[in-house]
């Protein structure tokens, strides 16, 4: 085989595979057919169904329109998690990918795991940092009210947004720029190699990369765990608020969404203001309410969903041979298909968030399907 020129890049590795032959790891028949199983059946369809809801998601908030920080949030929240999940049904199925490449041109499918698999990285880091940034803004609106409700601005989300990507950016373009693939002829039968290569600084970039894939997913778990504990004591203290107006005979009490003033003798124009305040004012709760629980459930269905991501890294770094070089390799990779499941099942699950929680969604979703 030729040898590589990279005048550009002072190259480490050039084969025709990835740093390692997957016909070498071991893995037992349960360990194959549960493989089999959960990547091949449950995960694809999770995913299907995932990337669906996000561009419904996604259609949807845009009709409503980007007027205020949540819906910009929850709406860039949804593009980000359809893109991961392309990215992620791309690294299921790239195995298939050389059976369609020209005759004579050929390329070990794992080679393209290895390119892919990063930008997937990068784009669901995106959607763990505004994910925790839906529960911050929620948590500080809830906690202090008055001092940071004119705080979260769409205007400074949108800033938020997108420093948030320009860093995940900035980390990830090195380890994009310290691979790649480049063809090399085979002159004994004239075929085309695609051939894996690596600059000689990706084994640090590679570092920093693994070190920021712990400390992300962790930060991001803490914090949206601390505000969960914010909002669900919110909730209940709102519900513990409805309950006594409900109770109340003498005071101004709620029922579906309108204030009904229970005072008697009270004059009929006097009577009709303090309703149309107070339904303003139910009205406007409501909605501050719908918000909060849609940002609490939506973090409450990444902490569950972030768990084994966090488990794999830990366990990596305690246990050395759990890695897919090394001894552990077929738990390592079966692990990480359930990884992978629970990081689908958490980018697909928001819109039955929405539809629960959020009036005006639920009302633009049924309006498109009549007008359909």
């Amino acid at each position: 085989m030729a040898d590589l020129d990279y005048p550009s890049v002072d190259v480490t590795l050039a084969t025709s595979a990835p740093p390692f032959n997957s016909g070498e790891i071991e893995m037992t028949l349960q360990m194959k057919l549960t493989l089999f199983g959960v990547g091949t059946v449950i995960q694809p369809v999770i995913i299907f169904v995932g990337f669906i809801s996000n561009v419904v998601n996604a259609v949807i908030f845009l009709k409503m329109g980007l007027k205020d920080s949540i819906s910009l949030c929850f709406w860039v929240l949804s593009c980000t998690d359809m893109f991961s999940l392309v990215l992620l049904f791309a690294i299921r199925y790239v195995t298939n990918f050389p059976l369609y490449l020209p005759a004579g041109v050929h390329i070990d499918s794992l080679t393209l795991v290895f390119l892919i698999v990063y930008y997937y990285l990068f784009v669901y880091d995106i959607s763990q940092l505004i994910t925790a940034y839906i529960a911050v803004q929620k948590c500080f609106c809830v906690a202090l009210p008055f001092k940071f409700r004119t705080t979260f601005t769409r205007l400074r989300s949108f800033l938020v947004i997108a420093a948030i990507s320009l860093a995940c950016l900035a980390l990830y373009v090195p380890i994009f720029t310290a691979q790649g693939i480049s063809e090399a002829k085979n002159a004994q039968d004239n075929s085309t190699q695609l051939l894996f290569w690596t600059s000689s600084s990706r084994a640090n970039i590679i570092v920093v990369v693994n070190f920021w894939g712990i400390l992300l997913p962790t930060a991001c778990q803490i914090t949206v765990m601390a505000c969960l504990v914010v909002l669900v004591g919110s909730l209940k203290e709102s519900s513990k608020f409805r309950q006594s107006l409900l109770s109340s005979p003498d005071d101004v009490s709620v029922v579906n969404g309108r204030c009904k003033d229970n005072a008697v003798g009270a004059g009929m124009s006097q009577k009709g203001s303090a309703d149309a305040d107070g339904s303003r004012k139910v009205r406007k709760r409501s909605k501050e309410m719908q918000a909060v629980y849609s940002a609490t459930f939506v973090s409450l269905i990444f902490v569950m969903c972030n768990f084994p991501r966090l488990l794999i890294s830990y366990t990596s770094l305690v246990q050395p041979e759990f890695n897919l070089l090394r001894r552990y390799a077929g738990i390592y990779i079966l692990l990480n298909i359930f990884r992978n499941t629970f990081e689908a099942l958490s980018s697909s699950l928001n819109i039955f968030v929405f539809l629960k929680f959020n009036t005006r969604f639920r009302n633009t979703l049924l309006g498109c399907r009549v007008r359909g």
